[in-house]
């Protein structure tokens, strides 16, 4: 953000009154206004999908995830961090496949310049511990897939993460609830589903060694899943 604004989390606000990097997660609401007539910066949004498919940012999700504050750049930061950002507005037009390559090297970059600034130029807003606890079952539920192997056990079940955070179910439940407005098996499932649509577009596998991958016992009920969450069955989807 170039322009004067004002960021307001739950328990506290922040005025940004020079030029500052705001990185902000799914897990902590917050309030952006721009409080001057001319208003300038750079928003970039990205989902689970863009990190996951990038061998560039697999290792930086959850450093994403914890970089939850106000960064101020120095100017020489600042000018290369913009210049970045208009990298990515100016290479939109590119094909599918080299934005998949420049995309996440620009974002990694960002990253890189932004750990280097000193830690008195950081106001963090602290994660509360629910977030923080769904921060954990996240992590948890996208490692599992990081393995191309065939004969992952996949973790499905609520209370089998919860044993994992030595926690009660009831706790974890609880605090995905009231981080992502979801219960934990909603997001497991959505997960699942965003697991098995890749596997169909982005390999050869069968369909019977996709359901054993994502821990069904059988492929028709990994079939009879896939159709409820997507209106279609696997096969169709493929094609």
């Amino acid at each position: 953000m170039e322009s004067d604004s004002k960021i307001q989390f739950v328990n506290d606000s922040h005025l940004l009154d020079k030029p500052a990097l705001l990185f902000a997660n799914p897990m902590t609401p917050y309030d952006w206004e721009g409080i001057c007539s001319v208003r300038s910066g750079y928003i970039c949004i990205f989902n689970l999908e863009f990190l996951e498919n990038s061998d560039l940012l697999k290792d930086a999700s959850m450093a994403l995830l914890a970089m939850n504050g106000v960064y101020y750049p120095d100017q020489n930061q600042f000018d290369v961090i913009s210049a970045l950002f208009e990298k990515m507005l100016s290479e939109q037009g590119l094909g599918a496949h080299i934005k998949s390559k420049l995309l996440p090297m620009y974002v990694k970059m960002i990253l890189m310049e932004t750990s280097e600034m000193p830690t008195e130029t950081v106001w963090s807003q602290p994660i509360e511990s629910s977030s923080r606890l769904t921060s954990l079952f996240l992590e948890l539920l996208n490692e599992q897939f990081y393995n191309s192997d065939k004969d992952l056990d996949i973790v499905k079940m609520p209370s089998e993460f919860a044993d994992k955070l030595h926690i009660h179910t009831n706790h974890l439940n609880s605090s995905v609830q009231a981080t992502l407005g979801k219960a934990t098996t909603v997001v497991i499932q959505e997960k699942i589903v965003h697991e098995a649509k890749k596997k169909l577009k982005n390999t050869n596998w069968t369909i019977s060694e996709i359901s054993s991958f994502l821990g069904f016992d059988y492929p028709n009920s990994f079939t009879k899943f896939f159709k409820k969450h997507t209106g279609v069955a696997p096969q169709f989807y493929r094609r």
